[in-house]
């Protein structure tokens, strides 16, 4: 046992600068590891919606990135009871308006995130607005119902490349 122990000493005691070396390499490499998750968590995006009314009485849905690092929008996409809006920039907007309110006069406006938009940090925008108006009104609750049936669908992309995605159906189930 002790001739053992005498030749790892020895061994240790003979290499003990490459074993040093090796620590402090290993050591380096962990700390790398390390700093590129913070880096990647320091710059992750998140983007959520929530309503809102405007001064001027519209019924706003925001979109914002609550995240710290800007997202770079990859795909987004409306849906109202499963059917995909087609169309180009606020076409898909209007589309699902006429489906949901065929019945009512409204004014509204809204904003459309292009494939390749960089949304920045802590950006905000109204991704459609909308002012009922004439005789015919519709109760608040009519419309949160109507709404239900809206599904908004974004994929997005940290500057790391890691994606995300943000679904109001799945946002609806989280909250219900």
């Amino acid at each position: 046992m002790v001739c053992v122990f005498n030749s790892a000493w020895n061994w240790l005691t003979n290499n003990a600068s490459n074993v040093i070396a090796l620590c402090a390499f290993g050591a380096t490499f962990w700390q790398a590891h390390l700093a590129r998750v913070h880096n990647k968590l320091s710059v992750k995006p998140y983007l959520t919606t929530w309503t809102t009314m405007s001064m001027e009485g519209y019924s706003v849905l925001k979109v914002i990135n609550n995240g710290v690092g800007p997202a770079q929008i990859k795909t987004f996409t409306i849906f109202v009871d499963g059917q995909k809006m087609m169309g180009e920039a606020l076409e898909p907007h209007e589309k699902c308006l006429k489906i949901l309110f065929p019945d009512y006069k409204y004014d509204w406006y809204g904003s459309y995130l292009g494939v390749g938009y960089m949304m920045r940090a802590h950006e905000e925008r109204d991704l459609i607005a909308i002012r009922f108006v004439g005789e015919n009104l519709p109760d608040k609750l009519e419309v949160e119902h109507r709404a239900k049936r809206v599904r908004i669908f974004i994929e997005y992309e940290s500057i790391y490349k890691e994606r995300s995605s943000y679904d109001s159906e799945i946002e609806r189930k989280k909250q219900a």
